[in-house]
């Protein structure tokens, strides 16, 4: 039986030379997978306790961190790491790899970054936000070594982001809290510079003190006037009584006008000045100590809400050793190209026998 020449140039060559080397040639890779995700030391958000939206905020956030752990470990950066720890070039570039399947040796950093993303796959499933990686190697030990390390970078990755958040957060209150007790501290020498200044504790005190000296001196005089009055209206007023009680009374209004002068007038160390200033220092030492009160109780808090919000890596599947290669898919490849060399075998024929017919 005569075999068209067109057949085997499209099927017959391109099938036995697929044969060759699927069966003979080709390297076989093997994967290991892992499957994980990221859960906060809090633990799973109660209904009871949270809104649906504060619900749907925590649940986004953690499928957002799968997401950042997953362009983390396809970055540059994580290929440089595997490179550096596990020689990720020579595992892949060797000589016992086949042509096709391996990397090349002067590859760019470029081609090694695209060949690294075709042989580690990172699946995440948007519906629980588990993570799954598999990664490739040309040995079933690579394969696991490869994954586990991964692994073990995403811990560290994940780790390290929640608490740099973490202690960022802290750090922020903390900086507020030293900022307010700095404040307190001034406030406090202020208003301990006022009194030192001007030699009394309190001038509010002070100023009560003196006004209730007034008061009373104010009433001394009315009954010292009272009696002058009564006394004068039998004797002389150059009697010694009647002039001894006018000395009393004149006495009385000299210390009232001085005590009065203290309270209020318009020099600087009147009392009302010295109090409403006083009041003032005082007032701020009295804010600045609620500041840090507050402050107090917010580190407290913020430390608190920091270790609930603490994210870790929780390993569903461990990594495994396979038994058997994963890859090339021996059989499924041949047929694959031995069906679409057949479609292009019977369209080119197909195309060439209307060509004939069209010059016939």
């Amino acid at each position: 039986m005569k075999v068209h020449p067109g057949f085997c140039l499209i099927v017959l060559v391109p099938t036995i030379i697929s044969t060759l080397y699927f069966a003979v040639i080709a390297s076989e890779r093997y994967v290991s997978e892992a499957q994980l995700t990221i859960k906060q030391a809090q633990g799973a958000p109660n209904l009871a306790t949270m809104g649906l939206a504060a619900l749907l905020n925590s649940t986004g956030a953690a499928h957002e961190d799968v997401h950042f752990l997953k362009q983390h470990i396809m970055s540059l950066d994580m290929l440089n790491n595997i490179e550096k720890d596990l020689g990720y070039r020579n595992a892949v570039s060797g000589q016992s790899v086949d042509f096709l399947s391996r990397l090349g040796s002067e590859s760019s950093q470029e081609q090694a970054l695209d060949y690294y993303r075709k042989h580690v796959v990172v699946e995440v499933d948007e519906t629980n936000g588990i993570l799954t990686l598999k990664t490739q190697g040309f040995s079933p030990d690579y394969a696991y070594r490869l994954n586990r390390y991964l692994v073990m970078q995403s811990e560290q990755f994940i780790n390290g982001l929640s608490h740099k958040i973490a202690n960022d957060q802290v750090a922020f209150v903390e900086h507020q809290l030293a900022d307010a007790r700095k404040r307190l501290e001034m406030s406090k020498q202020k208003l301990i510079g006022f009194q030192n200044k001007y030699g009394m504790l309190s001038p509010t005190e002070q100023a009560k003190a003196t006004a209730a000296l007034v008061l009373e001196l104010q009433n001394a005089l009315a009954q010292a006037e009272t009696e002058y009055r009564a006394l004068t209206a039998y004797i002389e007023s150059t009697a010694p009584q009647a002039t001894a009680l006018q000395q009393k009374i004149n006495a009385i209004k000299v210390q009232l006008q001085s005590e009065r002068d203290k309270v209020a007038g318009s020099g600087a160390g009147k009392l009302n000045t010295l109090a409403a200033g006083f009041m003032e220092l005082e007032f701020n030492a009295e804010f600045a100590q609620e500041v840090v009160k507050s402050s107090l109780a917010a580190l407290e808090k913020t430390r608190v809400e920091a270790a609930q919000k603490l994210k870790h890596v929780s390993l569903i599947s461990a990594p495994h050793i396979a038994e058997d290669a994963e890859y090339p898919r021996r059989l499924y490849n041949i047929s694959a190209i031995l069906i679409f060399s057949l479609v292009g075998y019977w369209i080119a024929r197909l195309l060439h026998e209307t060509i004939m017919d069209h010059r016939d």
